[in-house]
């Protein structure tokens, strides 16, 4: 089990938390012993590895001993470089990589209502997806529309990657 070791369970003043290495910050945190989870209440909340950060206006709650978290409110996922992923929900899952600085890296992220994801060469929305950093496989589902060098497709679903 993690320990998560919090000097002020309601906190005024910003502060962050490390669980293993991955970073967590907020304006307010509440930990829950009997659950395991610490819900991150910040302007923005935010969870940060080596190579991205997922932030949210309403909450972040993580659950450390799945290595979960679940992002809620005008969500923002970038990565290092500068892609990005906006949507009302989102659910994180992370594992341990000894070969990052930080020692854990994003294994899976499902996203969730009022999906845009921007990238140099594009911009995609959709009402929910999937994206697997690993292989940079993104699958995006209903209401699906492509925008990329001044055109635009409308689809059902789309797998990019």
């Amino acid at each position: 089990m993690n320990v998560i070791t919090i000097f002020s369970p309601i906190a005024s003043n910003v502060f962050s938390i490390v669980i293993f290495t991955l970073s967590l910050y907020s304006t307010t945190t509440l930990t829950f012993l009997e659950t395991n989870t610490a819900v991150l209440i910040g302007n923005p909340a935010q969870i940060k590895t080596d190579k991205e950060t997922i932030s949210a206006q309403k909450n972040i709650t993580y659950y450390p001993a799945e290595q979960k978290a679940i992002a809620i409110g005008n969500v923002e996922a970038i990565d290092k470089s500068g892609n990005k992923i906006f949507s009302d929900k989102m659910v994180a899952y992370f594992q341990k990589d000894k070969s990052t600085k930080d020692g854990m890296t994003l294994d899976k992220v499902n996203i969730f209502g009022n999906i845009k994801i921007v990238t140099p060469d594009a911009q995609v929305t959709a009402d929910k997806g999937s994206y697997l950093p690993s292989s940079g496989l993104v699958k995006l589902f209903n209401n699906v529309i492509i925008n990329q060098q001044g055109k635009g497709v409308k689809c059902i679903y789309v797998a990019i990657g």
